[in-house]
């Protein structure tokens, strides 16, 4: 510990020294031996810390070059990067097995891909928001059910977002929160997180082949059951403690509002919920769910005054850029206030979802599944600190350009006082396919009376 801190007061020391010296232009910098070893001391196999010191390292050069790979965090290269170069890399997906899916492939039709994009548009999305309340308050319900009132949150939103992906996107129940597709999520676990992200297992090991032979097993036998279904059946300090401290309004405040606005929420999920809505923001600008995006230049082609040879892998890098000092007031800051009432920062470029052409697909599905999860999870409860609850930190699947927090989140959950949410679903589950039950878009969400 003594000599990580050592390490690091002097890559500051350095980073002070260097940028004294005048820029050399056109060209791009790499981090040298010495730089390297402090690095090494100073934040050991943290790669992600790695990077976003050196974003601040080369911030007047706006990219840098690390492990042959091409870094940008200047706003302006960045979005050059985004709209004129190719998605991704050669080698991306290359060991994942989401390789060869109808998501993973770079080899889809466009009549595939207009089916998925029809599939994922904001529209088709919102108008199975009912459905969706449905799932999120399935797991409210799980929460009063937990023993001690000790929740793993990771655990339930993962059986719940699996449960709205099956309702939305398939029209297929899981069953994910009566805990019928452990199977499948603890294969997701093994493959996702204890081996892109934690580096516990390698995918040539006996563990994961188990495990994606498993995950992949189950997803064609969904998809195949979804394929058959007759379309005619069919109709249509920790963070909670912070949160006063650090953004100016705090859990209650937070709550107030779900009270206040639920009700409308219910009738049109696109009513707005201006201080939940900036605090998401503010989660997706300080730890980015997609830490970076990868292109790919086919042939040689020049950003701003750097010119890349052909079949460089560049990395526009979203970590560095959303908590830039030089882009960001109080940068490392947790201050959801700054996008309270659509409040812009001059200079700044905020990416959570991409950019582009290749803008995540399912930002849309994302952004309502969170704004309506946290609104009626704190209207139904209060959450506060749990002894069981671990110290985190951050870990990054680079494969598939991921954090993860390495390990569960666990809290202790409080039933308010408010009234009962009653979602009623009408018909929901009437048709059974193969064991699944097919979901029909006719659920009724309403705020009871004790």
């Amino acid at each position: 510990m003594a000599f990580s801190n050592a390490a690091k007061v002097l890559l500051w020391v350095v980073k002070w020294i260097f940028q004294l010296i005048p820029l050399k232009k056109n060209r791009i910098p790499e981090p040298w031996g010495l730089l390297v070893t402090l690095l090494t001391l100073g934040y050991g196999g943290d790669k992600l810390s790695k990077l976003e010191f050196l974003s601040e390292y080369y911030f007047y050069y706006g990219l840098f070059k690390f492990e042959s790979k091409i870094y940008i965090f200047n706003p302006r290269l960045a979005q050059h990067a985004i709209y004129k170069l190719e998605k991704g890399a050669e080698h991306y997906l290359e060991n994942s097995p989401l390789k060869n899916t109808f998501l993973g492939s770079s080899q889809k039709s466009p009549e595939t891909r207009r089916a998925i994009a029809s599939l994922f548009r904001r529209t088709s999305i919102e108008e199975r928001a009912a459905i969706m309340m449905g799932d999120i308050q399935k797991m409210c319900e799980k929460f009063r059910g937990e023993t001690n009132g000790v929740v793993n949150v990771t655990e339930w939103s993962l059986r719940m977002a699996l449960d709205i992906v099956g309702h939305v996107l398939l029209e297929l129940d899981f069953h994910g929160l009566e805990k019928k597709q452990e199977e499948m999520i603890r294969a997701m676990t093994t493959i996702l997180h204890r081996c892109y992200a934690l580096g516990e297992i390698t995918p040539d090991g006996d563990e994961f082949r188990e495990a994606n032979t498993k995950f992949d097993d189950i997803t064609h036998a969904v998809l195949e059951e979804a394929l058959n279904i007759d379309d005619d059946i069919i109709q249509g300090k920790r963070l909670v403690k912070s949160l006063h401290d650090a953004c100016g309004f705090n859990e209650d405040e937070l709550r107030q509002e779900a009270e206040e606005l639920l009700e409308s929420v219910m009738a049109d999920p696109t009513t707005p919920l201006p201080k939940i809505e900036s605090f998401l923001s503010e989660v997706l600008r300080l730890y980015p769910i997609a830490p970076f995006i990868s292109r790919q230049n086919y042939e040689p082609v020049t950003l701003g005054d750097i010119h890349l040879d052909q079949h460089t892998d560049v990395i526009i890098f979203t970590w560095g850029i959303h908590r830039s000092t030089h882009l960001w007031d109080r940068a490392r800051d947790f201050l959801p206030f700054r996008f309270l009432n659509n409040i812009k920062t001059s200079g700044n470029m905020y990416i959570p979802f991409g950019a582009g052409s290749r803008v995540c697909i399912g930002q849309h599905l994302a952004w309502l599944e969170l704004r309506l999860a946290i609104a009626m999870m704190l209207y139904q409860f209060r959450f506060e600190h749990a002894h069981e609850t671990p110290e985190l930190k951050f870990v990054v699947d680079w494969a598939h350009a991921v954090v993860h927090p390495d390990k569960d989140f666990l809290f202790r959950v409080v039933p308010t006082q408010n009234k009962n949410v009653e979602i009623s679903m009408s018909g929901y589950g009437s048709n059974k396919v193969g064991g699944n039950l097919c979901v029909r878009n006719c659920v009724n969400v309403e705020l009871l009376e004790e």
